[in-house]
């Protein structure tokens, strides 16, 4: 790792503490597991941006490389799309459904009236279609979106710089973004859910502390 100059060691600030609490495993959704973080091997490199002659206004960085996984995007995807409340409104349509397709089911059992038959298949469509459509949809944007490229990021305290040159552009860290963590992968969104993945595993060990304390100081959490 380059080291060519540190920001004031008195700004730095350290991680919010993540809480202990698991989510429990939810519908569609798998159970986080708190691990140790894998590194990689990749290698971090410390940048500097807006020195003065004396460098008394000098921001210190880090820059880092990685491709990201069909199974890292697959997960940040997953935990964007379902959310508590896309959970809850799930959960209150697959009971209806369910308590309507057995109701016709028995009705066509004590009646044999095909149109109870009709109206049970329909429902159990519809079961189906909740329970594995959207996970199908997942897996293929994922698929889609794992095309091998290297990316590029800069993390400062007040900005994330993607890309290089002209293809070049940044993530504000002024607190207008929302950050989330979803099993080592911290997440950055901006412009809705547009979202930048930075997986734990290409950070660094001496550097992941510094990287982690700035995102989740200039965003605020993603409301579940």
């Amino acid at each position: 790792m380059k080291d060519y100059t540190r920001e004031n060691e008195e700004n730095a600030q350290p991680p919010e503490p993540q809480g202990d609490e698991t989510p429990e495993q939810e519908l569609l959704e798998e159970e986080e597991q708190e691990e140790p973080v894998q590194w990689d091997g990749s290698e971090a490199e410390i940048v500097a941006e807006g020195a003065d002659e004396d460098y008394k206004d000098t921001i210190t960085g880090v820059k880092l490389s990685y491709v990201l996984t069909e199974e890292e995007i697959r997960t940040c995807m997953r935990a964007t799309q379902f959310d508590k409340r896309r959970k809850k409104r799930m959960r209150i349509q697959l009971i209806v459904f369910s308590v309507l397709f057995l109701a016709f089911l028995v009705l066509f059992f004590l009646n044999h009236n095909a149109d109870n038959l009709f109206f049970a298949t329909v429902c159990a469509a519809f079961i189906f279609i909740m329970i594995f459509l959207p996970d199908i949809r997942i897996k293929q944007d994922a698929r889609r979106n794992t095309d091998g490229k290297e990316i590029c990021m800069e993390v400062y305290p007040h900005k994330i710089e993607m890309g290089r040159g002209e293809n070049q552009w940044e993530i504000p860290l002024d607190g207008s973004c929302q950050s989330a963590i979803y099993q080592q992968n911290i997440v950055v969104y901006f412009k809705g859910d547009d979202m930048v993945i930075l997986p734990m595993r290409c950070v660094e060990p001496s550097v992941l502390p510094e990287v982690q304390a700035a995102i989740l100081a200039g965003t605020h959490p993603r409301e579940e």
